[in-house]
């Protein structure tokens, strides 16, 4: 499923379809439990490149709040918990494709989903690495980072 799109006669055809990852990473539901919902969409563009890439977008909603769960919410000490973050994506990623992330800077760790072993996280990595690698951080190695509380929404 494509879809060209065109904004005024000046701007070239892009087109947008399903992406997929990795075998069993393309768009869908994620996680249902009693207090969180979340999913992720996988978008193939091309915007007149030479090849198209993958983009992900995730989400993850409190069903008890209907509100979105940011970052924020889930690590108190942001800085400490990216710092934690960048080590445990380079331990835990496939080394020949994670590290093409380089030097991770706190973006990377903008687009996350939980999973009832811990957080997934999509790093951003050049086209030829595979645009996003995705990485779950087991809740026992984050555990001191994240807020009171919240491992019990996110992991129920």
């Amino acid at each position: 499923r494509q879809r060209q799109m065109c904004i005024r006669d000046r701007a070239k055809p892009a087109t947008v379809g399903d992406g997929q990852l990795q075998a069993g990473e393309s768009s869908r539901v994620v996680f249902i439990g009693p207090h969180v919902l979340s999913g992720v969409a996988v978008f193939l563009s091309n915007s007149g490149g030479p090849y198209p890439s993958n983009r992900v977008a995730t989400i993850t909603i409190n069903t008890d709040t209907a509100q979105p769960i940011m970052f924020g919410d889930v690590f108190a000490d942001q800085g400490a918990a990216r710092e934690q973050l960048r080590k445990l994506a380079q331990e835990l990623g496939p080394p020949d494709r994670i590290k093409a992330a380089g030097d991770m800077k706190s973006e990377q760790f903008l687009h996350w989903l939980p999973v009832p072993t811990g957080l997934t996280f999509y790093v951003s990595v050049p086209h030829v690495a595979g645009d996003y690698v995705p990485v779950t951080v087991p809740w026992a190695k984050i555990r001191d980072r994240v807020a009171p509380g919240m491992q019990t929404i996110l992991s129920q």
